[in-house]
This record gives C-alpha cells, structure tokens and sequence, in this order.
C-alpha cells in the first residue's frame, strides 16, 4: 500500500513539473519594443540577404511592437495591426488584421506572409531583428525607434 501511495505521489510531482515548463509567457522582451524597418530577406545556409523591394520607400516595411501586447506594421500598401505574445523565444500572434488590403507591390505579399505567420522564432543581436519563418530563412530587420 504504501509503495502504491509513493508511486502516485511521485507521479503527480513529475506531470505536475514536466506540464509547467512549456509555453510559459515571457515577459515582453524591452529589447523588442520600438519601431524596426525590415531591410532584406536573410538566409543563415548562404549568409546572403536580398534587399526588400522596394528601397525607396521610407514608411514600407515597418512593425511596431508596442508594451500592451500590440504590433503596429506596414508593408508596401497595408496597414497591419496584431495582438501578440512572447512565448520562449516564439512571437505568437492572437488575433490579426488588415486594416487596409489593397494591392501590393514588390515584395509586400511576401513580407505580410511572412511577418503575420503564427510563432516565428526571433533573435535580436547587435541592434538587428531576425524573425525566422523557416529554420534557416528570415526577415532581417534593423531598429528605427
């Protein structure tokens, strides 16, 4: 009996410490807060980035992360609004919207698809924001304000 009563015990503290560690929140991240403009799509196999497109355009290509939890983004035509999370080093979105949806250009379906993927892996290093959408490929971002 009391090997019975140990055995439960035991196995309710290991379900109990291996369901806790997992998807625990983060704190938002200070280094992630502030405006970031996207500057290429970055490949971590080749090291190459290929510029987004197109350069020219100041405001294009821009995400906010705001302290409430709320992203602010533009790609080259469309207003983006997201709630987000930070779960480990995850961005997880809750809910998305385009606030404008009008054609795009360049290379803005390919950056909305990819900045609005739900639990991109990020890095943040030498004022540079990598947002992975593959375990190789990234939207590199450099920090505005």
């Amino acid at each position: 009996m009391k090997r019975i009563i140990l055995f439960s015990v035991l196995s309710l503290l290991l379900s109990a410490t291996i369901g806790c560690e997992k998807d625990e929140k983060k704190t938002i991240d200070k280094e992630l807060l502030g405006t970031w403009k996207c500057i290429g799509f970055g490949n971590t196999v080749t090291d190459k980035i290929k510029p987004i497109e197109p350069q020219s355009c100041e405001k294009c290509y821009t995400i906010t992360y705001k302290e409430n939890g709320t992203l602010l983004g533009t790609s080259a035509f469309v207003n983006m609004k997201m709630n987000y999370s930070i779960i480990a080093d995850r961005i997880v979105f809750d809910k998305k919207y385009m606030l404008t949806d009008i054609g795009e250009v360049g290379d803005g379906d390919e950056f909305r698809h990819y900045i609005t993927r739900d639990k991109n892996k990020f890095l943040i290093k030498e004022n540079k924001l990598l947002i992975f959408y593959t375990k190789t490929e990234y939207l590199l971002f450099k920090f505005i304000k």
